[in-house]
């Protein structure tokens, strides 16, 4: 994550809650080793620590998540109940983590929007949207396939294919279950299908 990109969110959550929110970017986001955002270590570190602030609301994901896989089973068994009080937003291979958050009993886990999103066209209404279900719990910033009252999981089907046998895969019975991707090869596609 560039510090720019994480000054852009800042200001769009300013713009549209005023002092009503406050968006924090722990210094990990700004870390880097290979393609990942930190050592594994540091983003586990990071990771536990802003989950269990009792300061901090909301764990929203700052990217897609690269290496979720390979800190998720490590992270997940140190969250308490400061954790499982927050929202929790992300999408892409942060999957792995909120797959594994939804089968460890976390209610507030949702696929969607992140910060990341401003690089793309429309990234903004995407972000406000995202801030939207955080903020307020506005039920109309989620996916229009989400049936309320009723469970729903949401995964791209990398990730999906990923967890299955593994012990970050949640109960899927029963969940009306949303995939997305974007950009793959339909061979891909067929493949995990």
């Amino acid at each position: 994550m560039s510090k720019s990109l994480a000054q852009k969110a800042i200001e769009v959550a300013a713009r549209q809650y005023g002092d009503r929110v406050e968006l924090l970017f722990h210094p990990q986001c700004f870390e880097q080793a290979g393609h990942f955002a930190g050592t594994d270590r540091a983003r586990i570190d990071a990771l536990v620590e802003v989950a269990n602030d009792p300061e901090i609301d909301a764990v929203w994901l700052a990217r897609g998540g690269y290496g979720a896989c390979r800190v998720a089973e490590y992270a997940i068994p140190q969250l308490h109940e400061h954790a499982r009080a927050k929202k929790w937003l992300g999408y892409s291979d942060a999957g792995f983590l909120l797959a594994g958050l939804y089968k460890a009993g976390f209610k507030n886990v949702a696929h969607g929007p992140m910060p990341v999103d401003l690089i793309r066209d429309d990234g903004e209404r995407a972000v406000k949207r995202g801030l939207a279900w955080l903020v307020d719990g506005a039920s109309g910033s989620l996916e229009r396939g989400v049936t309320p009252g009723h469970p729903n999981l949401a995964f791209n089907l990398t990730i999906l294919s990923q967890i299955l046998g593994t012990p970050l895969e949640p109960k899927l019975q029963g969940h009306v279950m949303m995939l997305e991707d974007v950009g793959e090869h339909m061979d891909r596609i067929d493949r995990y299908f």
